[in-house]
């Protein structure tokens, strides 16, 4: 079965190298692999434990220097697979040690091990550099599991210390999967508890803090050099601590939590397990149902830490990821989507105990052939390749790259232009730190994170009215040579930004200078007609394309050609409520028809009644519309706002327009 398991994961190698991307992928990719290339500091928590394999990967002869991190996400994702593998026949040994034929524990092991190898999420999060993160937090975890298995059949102590020294490394690698780190450790203490002394509980601490806090010194030790990438320009010791325990994200959200919200997330989870993993959501319900038989203890040990694992990992989603607590939009939902591989880890080895008792049920009950169950049953993860293979080809994938390069090619040396979101920021970074491009070009990052720095060396605060002043004295010194990557105006100086290419600039309201739509007509979008299964984040900028040309199409007066534009765009990302809202804009800034942009701001809302922005533009667009409606969505808002200083600004406008109406 060993060569199995071999055969098994070089196959894997095989498809998962054919089907990584060639350069970076949309997401976080272009900010690891720049920080990994430039020993930097890369979004909290710093991810340490990834950076230097990481940067050794930079090193390899293997195509673009993103790929090369790629195929380093890839050799994790084997070793993984191959721990996982080693785990569930420890597991299925210890849960049933009196099984006389142990081919159907080793055969049930690989199966399911091969099953999630070639699931759609674990797939797609093995070949980019991102998900080489999520991966190693896979290898981490089930190391330190396949560890405590070890010492809980041998009784030996080395496996012990080994099993709680592993289990440190787990946090830093992804503060995800804390808690099963404190789950590991606590078992292990628990079994070990009559062998257990004072030096020897001393020594088992020690060794879990070391491997816990070491990786964090990276940060501590790269900081004061200034990499190239320092992502919020951490200084100091205190900015690295603040950086570790990510207090970036910490208040994002003014609003009550929503256990309605919650339980949405909760049943997200739960819809995308069955469709990644198919037959093994029924073998987990059969795998607890064995476990229950064997040991009650066992069931509802691991049945309570699987309940807390997810109910903690929803809140973590929110806090770690940045999220605010009720957001359901498309695009945070599927970021999600990574973060549930924790939750998913869980549930493997119940699936091979569920497994092992369908093996019995067809081969003991109706006493059918063992080879012929076994290839009925090795027909699974087969299947599943062929399934998710297109998913997950993105082989010809170049638009995170594509997108970036479009930017800076609209913008001449010695002009400069403002980016903000994680797309097109992290791929900008991309081009100038990785491949040494468009440095002669200022490209400042407004929420003040990366790229270029100097003129915010003065900020005391990086509050979005002190960074709005700052562009505001860069547009109005370096007139016509100012741009954005998205919408933005400055009322008190009369100046907003135009189309002009993929990217927008800074004029004055009366200015008429043409909208450069020759230069977005050359775009590459190669991706979109090459790839038919792109995911959400390659269709949301796909349809910024096209709401550029509306866009461009409605400055020279062209309805009919900006209404085909507009539908395109939404067509080609229906789900995403970035596009939606740029739609509505465009309604409203270039169309004039506000009507319009109410029924897509509307959309918004419908998708995620969540979305407080939303509303709050729709209250902005109803004040002009229909004053009687903003009314009521204002009464609305403040029910929703826990921050006292925001409820009070909202009841005044209340009475502000109650008195306009004359109520």
């Amino acid at each position: 079965m060993k060569y199995a398991a071999a055969i098994t994961a070089l196959l894997a190698a095989l498809l998962f190298t054919v089907t990584a991307p060639p350069t970076i992928y949309f997401g976080d990719s272009g900010e690891i692999v720049s920080a990994a290339y430039t020993l930097g500091i890369a979004h909290p928590p710093g991810y340490p434990l990834f950076m230097l394999p990481a940067k050794i990967a930079t090193a390899l002869p293997l195509g673009d220097i993103a790929f090369r991190v790629n195929f380093l996400s890839i050799l994790l994702s084997l070793a993984a697979f191959i721990l996982i593998y080693m785990c569930g026949k420890e597991f299925l040994k210890l849960l049933d040690g009196n099984r006389e034929d142990k081919m159907d524990v080793s055969f049930a092991s690989l199966a399911v091990s091969a099953v999630y190898l070639f699931s759609s999420m674990f797939w797609f999060e093995s070949i980019h550099a991102k998900g080489g993160i999520y991966v190693m937090m896979h290898l981490s975890a089930a190391l330190a599991f396949y560890l405590l298995l070890k010492n809980i059949s041998t009784g030996s102590m080395k496996y012990f210390y080994a099993a709680v020294y592993a289990a440190g490394f787990m946090a830093p690698v992804h503060n995800t999967i804390s808690l099963l780190a404190a789950a590991f450790v606590m078992i292990l203490f628990y079994t070990n508890r009559k062998k257990l002394k004072l030096p020897a509980i001393a020594g088992a601490a020690a060794l879990f803090m070391l491997a816990a806090a070491t990786p964090y010194l990276y940060l501590f030790i790269r900081t004061p050099a200034s990499p190239a990438v320092n992502f919020m320009f951490l200084k100091d010791a205190g900015d690295v601590w603040a950086h570790i325990t990510r207090e970036v994200y910490a208040g994002r959200s003014g609003f009550d939590f929503s256990f309605a919200a919650a339980f949405e997330r909760l049943k997200d989870y739960f819809i995308q397990f069955i469709l990644k993993y198919n037959v093994l959501a029924a073998l987990v319900v059969a795998g607890y149902f064995v476990i229950y038989n064997r040991s009650k203890k066992l069931f509802w040990a691991m049945l309570g830490l699987t309940i807390v694992n997810t109910a903690g990992l929803i809140y973590a989603i929110n806090t770690s990821a940045g999220f605010t607590v009720n957001s359901l939009s498309a695009i945070s939902m599927y970021a999600s989507k990574n973060f549930y591989l924790s939750a998913d880890m869980l549930a493997i080895f119940p699936a091979m105990a569920g497994m092992t008792a369908l093996l019995d049920f067809l081969t003991l009950k109706y006493s059918m052939d063992k080879k012929f169950v076994s290839g009925l049953v090795a027909c699974i993860p087969i299947f599943m390749i062929f399934v998710n293979f297109d998913i997950n080809n993105h082989s010809s994938s170049f638009l995170a790259l594509d997108h970036a390069e479009n930017i800076f090619k609209t913008v001449k040396p010695g002009e400069t232009v403002f980016a903000r979101d994680d797309c097109p920021l992290f791929n900008m970074l991309y081009l100038r730190t990785v491949k040494g491009k468009y440095r002669d070009i200022k490209a400042y990052d407004r929420g003040v994170q990366l790229l270029d720095y100097d003129i915010y060396t003065g900020l005391k605060e990086k509050t979005f009215e002190a960074v709005s002043r700052i562009e505001l004295e860069t547009a109005l010194n370096n007139p016509g040579r100012v741009f954005y990557t998205g919408l933005m105006e400055h009322r008190e100086a009369g100046l907003r930004t135009k189309p002009y290419g993929i990217i927008y600039k800074m004029t004055t309201e009366t200015d008429n200078t043409a909208p450069a739509i020759r230069l977005l007509q050359l775009y590459s979008i190669r991706d979109f007609y090459r790839n038919t299964n792109n995911d959400l984040y390659y269709r949301d900028v796909t349809a910024r394309y096209f709401v550029a040309r509306a866009r461009h199409a409605a400055m020279y007066g062209d309805r009919p050609s900006a209404d085909i534009m507009l539908k395109l765009a939404e067509k080609t990302a229906p789900e995403s409520p970035e596009i939606l809202n740029s739609i509505a804009m465009t309604y409203y800034y270039d169309l004039y028809d506000l009507q319009a942009a109410v029924d897509y701001v509307k959309k918004i809302i419908n998708m995620n009644k969540y979305d407080y922005g939303a509303i709050r533009s729709l209250i902005e667009l109803y004040k002009k519309l229909n004053p009687a409606n903003a009314l009521d969505w204002l009464k609305y808002y403040s029910t929703k706002i826990t921050d006292e200083t925001e409820k009070a600004n909202v009841q005044a406008e209340i009475e502000g327009l109650k008195a306009t109406l004359g109520k």
